[in-house]
């Protein structure tokens, strides 16, 4: 684990996306976070995305490429799963916080930032690659907002 000067940590974690057996790189991170915070297998997790992603028109019965996490289908999921919605960004021209900087409440948390998801327990982020964006020393990557997990 890497310490970093700010309030969050980063730590490897695939979600068990290759103890499931699958291979190669994936544009999984909404499967990978749901995974991670809920301590579910990854392909339970997999195939509850995939269902909800089936019922959107166009979209492939796939969580493999992304998932529409502003749709309703996803939103139902994840509050069916315990999880509650708290927004970082409430109006225009507002300014989100970034996330290397941010302290997250104790306990399990998926953070929404730009094209991405990654899950943060206990204020350490757990990810296949760090999302917090350094460049200069300051982190530079926006919360969009948080799914806590409520026991």
């Amino acid at each position: 684990m890497r310490t970093m000067r700010r309030s969050t940590m980063y730590q490897f974690h695939d979600g068990g996306r290759a103890a499931a057996g699958y291979k190669g790189n994936a544009h999984d991170c909404v499967c990978r976070s749901i995974a991670i915070t809920t301590c579910l297998p990854y392909k339970q997790v997999y195939r509850m995305l995939a269902e909800v992603q089936a019922g959107y028109k166009g979209s492939p019965r796939s969580a493999r490429n992304g998932i529409h996490t502003h749709r309703i289908g996803f939103k139902r999921l994840m509050r069916d799963m315990g999880f509650r919605w708290i927004p970082l960004m409430v109006g225009a021209g507002e300014v989100s916080p970034k996330l290397g900087d941010f302290r997250f409440p104790d306990g399990r948390c998926i953070a929404s930032l730009s094209r991405h998801y990654c899950a943060v327990i206990d204020n350490v982020i757990y990810d296949t690659f760090d999302p917090r964006r350094e460049l200069d020393g300051a982190f530079t990557r926006r919360i969009y907002g948080y799914w806590i997990l409520e026991d």
